[in-house]
């Protein structure tokens, strides 16, 4: 089970200097000081650590804290320097507040080591040594203990060696390939960075809330088949836009989003001075009524935070800038620990529900549910199970493993925002089927629910007859199924009233 937010983040300059005091001054107390005016060297040869630090006292400069072991003199483990105030933006190291109203001097578990990064999270498993520190932007991040501030200086000189030995074993292993090994974190995921502006204009958040990604060159339709060889692209897109686009280019782009781009990656979106991060639930789709609107190319994806933008500030100095790139689809392989670093505890947290088994999760549907992808109708569960507080909307069944996601524009004629909430209901199974199959449906002018004649008349169902209900569904959507209901009722009745 995922660890809950144990702790909140100390952003004010008062408090994190007098911690940051406090951490010092046990190595102080501990240990033996020399100074070369600059920085304080303090070696506490019985624990085998010590700390340099320096700038403390210079308001303008960062807080310098370097560790290493008395074993190895000369190497500098690890850096602990949490902000002088304000969000962490690239620093590593942070002071958090928990329940108990103690200070601790925390860090992220990502640890320079000779020819590239490593993450603690490659060693063996301490759950206890993690936390997840909320931010005051909202934003949750691991972090790793280091020390409580509220002990003896012996107890926190101690708790610090610990952390200092822990980071060294990283450096036992051969330097990772920065491209290939950066990080063990979820392998074999590929991240990336879409814009959303077909031709300079901005689309993102009317794409962002349909739970969905797209990109431009709608003109150049057949480039969503698979039966298309990628060294087919050029020539495609040439035909398609002539000299209004650079083909090569242009060429590169959709390869990365038709094909490189696979189910379950990472996209980062930017959007002014946020950015949206959502996991790709979807195979590329092509919309042609969204052509005028140049997203007719699309993948479904699930969105973290419940679709609210990361602020840009969370993120390194180097991923910004690559946020901030030319281009529309690009890799940002390189940046995979940073952005692990401020994404991982929101990307675990919804992991566990998409990558849920099928059983006990409700999503079997008898018609249309089963030719989704599998994350696609889990996600829409999860987003009606929010929409509708774990209750059927038109029964009031709070049995959550008797519940499924209805769609009431069926997902095979639903378009673009098929998946959305409001082209949804949240139903107990056997009303689910008689929706389906437009037996029972929902008046949109009255709000009222409408059984088929010879639903009406089985005892089981005939109190719903005529009920009144609220629903958050796309009034027109729910109009089409009413009507598509009344004529099959009909001509199935054609004596007995519908009304």
């Amino acid at each position: 089970m995922l660890a809950v937010v144990e702790m909140l983040s100390v952003e004010d300059r008062a408090t994190i200097l007098a911690a940051m005091s406090t951490w010092r001054n046990a190595f102080l107390a501990e240990g033996r000081v020399i100074s070369d005016g600059d920085h304080e060297l303090c070696l506490v040869p019985k624990l085998d650590v010590w700390l340099k630090a320096g700038q403390w006292r210079q308001a303008e400069m960062p807080f310098y804290s370097v560790l290493g072991q008395m074993s190895a003199p000369a190497d500098e483990i690890v850096e602990i320097n949490p902000p002088k105030q304000g969000l962490p933006g690239n620093n590593r190291g942070l002071i958090g507040r928990d329940a108990e109203g103690k200070l601790w001097l925390l860090r992220t578990g990502a640890i320079q080591v000779p020819g590239g990064v490593r993450n603690l999270e490659s060693l063996e498993a301490q759950p206890d040594l993690q936390v997840q520190v909320r931010l005051s932007n909202g934003n949750s991040k691991t972090y790793y203990k280091v020390a409580c501030l509220e002990g003896s200086s012996a107890e926190i000189v101690r708790q610090t060696k610990d952390f200092v030995a822990r980071a060294a074993k990283l450096r036992e292993r051969p330097a990772p390939d920065p491209l290939q090994e950066q990080i063990s974190r979820l392998p074999g995921t590929a991240f990336y960075r879409l814009n959303i502006r077909p031709q300079g204009i901005d689309k993102v958040l009317e794409v962002v809330d349909e739970d969905q990604i797209a990109i431009g060159w709608s003109e150049a339709a057949t480039l969503v088949s698979p039966e298309v060889q990628e060294s087919e692209f050029r020539d495609i897109l040439h035909a398609a836009y002539g000299d209004r686009v650079h083909p090569g280019k242009s060429a590169g782009e959709m390869q990365r989003f038709l094909r490189r781009m696979k189910i379950g990656d990472v996209v980062l979106v930017p959007h002014s001075s946020g950015v949206y991060v959502g996991r790709v639930l979807s195979d590329p789709v092509y919309y042609p009524e969204l052509v005028d609107h140049d997203t007719a190319f699309r993948r479904n994806v699930a969105w973290l935070k419940g679709g609210k933008p990361y602020e840009k500030a969370s993120f390194t100095d180097d991923t910004v800038a690559s946020l901030n790139a030319r281009g529309t689809c690009i890799t940002l392989e390189k940046h995979r620990d940073a952005i692990l670093d401020v994404i991982y505890s929101d990307w675990q947290a919804l992991s566990v529900i998409l990558d849920a088994e099928v059983n006990g999760t409700g999503i079997t549907s008898p018609s249309y549910s089963l030719i989704q992808a599998r994350p696609e109708q889990i996600y829409f569960r999860q987003r009606l199970m929010e929409m509708y507080g774990e209750r059927c909307c038109l029964t009031g069944t709070t049995i959550v493993d008797i519940l499924q996601a209805a769609h009431i524009s069926p997902h095979h004629m639903g378009g673009p925002r098929v998946n959305h909430p409001e082209n949804g209901l949240l139903l107990r199974a056997d009303i689910h089927g008689l929706f389906d199959r437009k037996l029972l449906s929902v008046d949109p002018q009255t709000m009222t629910i409408c059984l088929a004649p010879s639903i009406a008349e089985c005892p089981e169902y005939a109190f719903l007859h005529g009920k009144k209900v609220h629903l958050h569904a796309h009034g027109s959507r729910l109009g089409q199924h009413f009507d598509e209901a009344q004529r099959s009722w009909k001509t199935l009745w054609p004596d007995v009233s519908t009304s």
